[in-house]
């Protein structure tokens, strides 16, 4: 393990380059370009409470055409800026895996009423 002057933090093997890192790369983002992994993610991402928007939010998000998420299409509540492009100057945004979670549990329970609802229509059709 290596700590740089920078505060960067380095990993490997021991018996080959540095392969893993942690670092600080803005205020308040801990950064890593590798994979992280752990056995719990304690979350604290406020309830999504827009109404019985979550389904109709959801449904705007496209697709960038190369089989990845155009960020720019993400509701409001799960778009995070990453940073800024320094070949560009373009904001960069990524996806909050929190409030894509919280947002999916607003929708579940959405989808949820609906179905309830129509299978009282069904029923009160079927009872005619």
């Amino acid at each position: 393990m290596v700590i740089k002057g920078d505060g960067k933090l380095q990993w490997g093997d021991g018996s080959n380059p540095l392969d893993v890192n942690l670092y600080r790369s803005a205020a308040n983002v801990l950064y890593t370009s590798d994979n992280f992994s752990a056995l719990n993610i304690i979350d604290r991402t406020p309830y999504y409470s827009d109404g019985n928007q979550a389904l109709i939010e959801f449904s705007k998000i496209k697709d960038d055409g190369t089989g990845k998420i155009d960020h720019d299409t993400l509701p409001a509540f799960v778009k995070v800026k990453v940073g800024v492009n320094e070949t560009t100057g373009e904001v960069e945004y990524g996806r909050s895996l929190s409030g894509t979670v919280s947002m999916l549990i607003v929708a579940n329970l959405e989808l949820e009423r609906r179905i309830k609802d129509l299978e009282v229509e069904i029923n009160m059709l079927k009872n005619k």
